[in-house]
């Protein structure tokens, strides 16, 4: 079984590009309670130097069993302190993580877009990093990595500058070209945007994955006083 978390993407391509025919593939959600299969796979991107906060939460409540487990980090950089977090969360299971990898993806944030033909080169050689990813899989290679709490100081500070510090412009909004199509409050992975007196509205639980300002039709979701452009566009093809 493998479970994902994807904003714009690039983790659910490498979870299904991993599994294997007959594979359970499925997209994280907050109700996921139980996980009981041979191998365990989780693929998820990289936010500010950690695992997404919704799915750590899922990994802590879910009843995991499985005989080996492996994590595949997406990041436009680094995967920080992620997989750490991942060995920390099967290692509070009783299990271990046997396998760890980072994927480097185009970025999906626009405030630090992939320059266009490093995007181009990393989609094109996808393919054959992940594959070669899934054959050390098949051979239940074991890649290891050392323990570490979630949200540790430095993924807290990131978060804190991310969000407050960067101009002021974590907070989203949709501008008066919103058609009210309805996509952004029916994607979001965690259910945090909602129709509130006739208009788009923004709740707290917002993972920044990105999603809804990708998707938009007419680009009309804010992240503070930025648009995405030709150039800060990004979801996987």
């Amino acid at each position: 079984m493998i479970v994902y978390f994807s904003g714009t993407g690039n983790s659910r391509s490498v979870a299904f590009k991993l599994g294997r025919e007959g594979e359970k593939i499925v997209e994280w959600n907050e109700d996921l309670a139980k996980i009981e299969d041979e191998r365990l796979g989780i693929v998820f991107p990289v936010y500010c130097g950690d695992m997404p906060a919704g799915l750590i939460g899922s990994l802590r409540r879910a009843k995991i069993s499985a005989k080996y487990v492996f994590a595949v980090a997406t990041a436009g950089g680094s995967a920080g302190r992620s997989l750490n977090s991942a060995a920390y969360l099967m290692r509070e299971k009783g299990l271990k993580l046997d396998y760890a990898a980072c994927l480097k993806m185009p970025d999906s944030c626009i405030m630090f877009p992939t320059p266009e033909a490093e995007k181009r080169k990393l989609l094109d050689s996808e393919e054959e990093r992940v594959s070669k990813i899934a054959s050390e899989l098949e051979a239940h290679a074991e890649k290891t990595v050392a323990p570490k709490k979630p949200f540790g100081f430095g993924t807290r500070a990131m978060w804190y500058l991310f969000r407050r510090v960067a101009g002021k412009i974590a907070y989203k909004s949709a501008g008066a070209e919103c058609v009210k199509c309805m996509l952004c409050v029916n994607e979001c992975p965690v259910k945090n945007i909602e129709v509130k007196d006739g208009t788009i509205s923004f709740k707290g639980a917002c993972e920044d994955c990105y999603r809804c300002i990708q998707s938009c039709p007419v680009r009309a979701i804010r992240f503070g006083k930025l648009k995405v452009t030709d150039k800060t566009y990004y979801k996987h093809p």
